[in-house]
């Protein structure tokens, strides 16, 4: 009896024991077994990962950052310069895009 966490042999707990051995499976579950997942790459506008998209995010503040296709259906494309939370001018590109983005320029400079 007990040792629920340790007792793969218990029936109930064999079929999970399965799923990481496949890949494939491990990124359909929400559970985020390939790394821990708090949220924090959610779009501030429509809620979906921002983690394979050309986003946007404030240097000011703590705002989440967001897709660029969502801050260019904003209203005159105000929240491609301008923070959403803030409402400061100190929006810029986030992730790999920004990366890649700041290396070019950087190349250009030299």
């Amino acid at each position: 009896s007990g040792g629920s966490s340790s007792g793969g042999d218990d029936g109930d707990d064999g079929d999970d024991g399965a799923v990481p051995s496949s890949s494939s499976d491990a990124v359909v579950s929400s559970a985020g077994k390939v790394e821990p997942y708090d949220g924090s790459y959610e779009c501030l506008f429509c809620g979906s990962s921002v983690r394979r998209s050309a986003a946007l995010k404030c240097t000011s503040c703590s705002a989440p950052p967001y897709h660029l296709a969502c801050a260019q259906r904003s209203e005159g494309e105000k929240w491609v310069t301008t923070c959403p939370q803030c409402e400061k001018p100190s929006v810029r590109p986030w992730g790999r895009v920004g990366s890649a983005a700041a290396a070019a320029r950087e190349g250009e400079d030299e």
